[in-house]
């Protein structure tokens, strides 16, 4: 990936997979307080009872299993000059059972998911970088990221 992008009068981000080398800016970014450290990016994996019991280091743990042990990586993470700047998660709609089991991501009625449908259910930027076109970026990463087949992404 490796790409650089950036909208008008924000700057260029270098948008690269989360892969095992990376954990490191992975856990950086997620920060030491907020919603991205008892998350860590695992509401759209875990339903219920599942969620309710996982431990924050639960959490920690299945994102660094995602990150250093998934084909397709499961987010991206963007960097500036100075380092990380943020992460997305995305990955195949049907591996997120949350998705799978909530109203709101169903089709209509009359209609199926496109097949190979992708989301991106999380981003994290942040306080100090908002406002300067990351999560734009992170998003235009995210479909480039989607395999050539993928017919969508939400």
């Amino acid at each position: 990936m490796g790409m650089l992008m950036g909208l008008k009068g924000t700057g260029a981000y270098r948008i690269e997979p989360a892969t095992a080398q990376r954990w490191d800016d992975v856990v950086s970014v997620m920060g030491t307080r907020g919603d991205p450290t008892t998350c860590w990016c695992q509401f759209f994996h875990l339903r219920g009872r599942a969620w309710d019991t996982a431990s924050r280091a639960d959490k920690r743990g299945a994102l660094e299993q995602q990150v250093c042990g998934g084909e397709p990586p499961p987010g991206l993470l963007a960097y500036d000059d100075d380092g990380v700047v943020g992460w997305c998660q995305i990955g195949p709609k049907d591996s997120f059972a949350r998705l799978a089991a909530t109203m709101v991501s169903r089709p209509p009625a009359d209609a199926l998911d496109p097949d190979r449908l992708w989301a991106v259910t999380c981003f994290v930027v942040p306080v100090a970088q908002r406002g300067r076109g990351v999560a734009s970026a992170l998003l235009i990463g995210a479909a480039d990221l989607a395999p050539g087949g993928s017919k969508a992404i939400r």
